[in-house]
């Protein structure tokens, strides 16, 4: 796995975004935020996968909405409150929604499932198989 920045960026990102090939050939706008939460909960990694047309617009599913994915993770006071700490979280969470490969601290096994739940690349894929399910077949 691996991705290729597009420079320069189509015109239509948002602000924030940044735009890669994935080396499948899908063009993917990606961004990551960081946030205290409301109420003195914990701040928040966000991290968001979009599939995009050439243009930067949004590409759709069959019905009619974006394709794609977002992971949040809560980070530790320790990794919050150290800047190189928080730059490895970040990047692990933007690596996640691009499924590609992680090597902070995301990548302890505990993350496994919700990881490869995030990947815009198992959305990509799921998508492509996605309908009715015979269910008399399979009964």
């Amino acid at each position: 796995m691996s991705y290729t920045k597009i420079d320069p960026a189509p015109a239509g990102l948002a602000a924030g975004e940044t735009a890669v090939t994935l080396d499948t050939g899908e063009t993917i706008a990606v961004s990551a935020t960081f946030a205290p939460q409301p109420n003195n909960a914990p701040s928040v990694v966000y991290a968001v996968a979009r599939q995009i047309n050439a243009d930067g617009t949004a590409k759709l599913d069959a019905d009619s909405a974006p394709i794609k994915t977002e992971f949040q993770y809560t980070p530790s006071p320790d990794e919050a409150n150290d800047p190189a700490a928080l730059a490895a979280v970040q990047k692990d969470c933007l690596m996640a929604v691009l499924g590609e490969p992680l090597t902070g601290p995301l990548s302890d096994p505990i993350h496994a499932g919700a990881i490869a739940n995030c990947s815009i690349r198992n959305r990509i894929a799921a998508l492509a198989i996605a309908g009715p399910v015979d269910a008399g077949a399979l009964l």
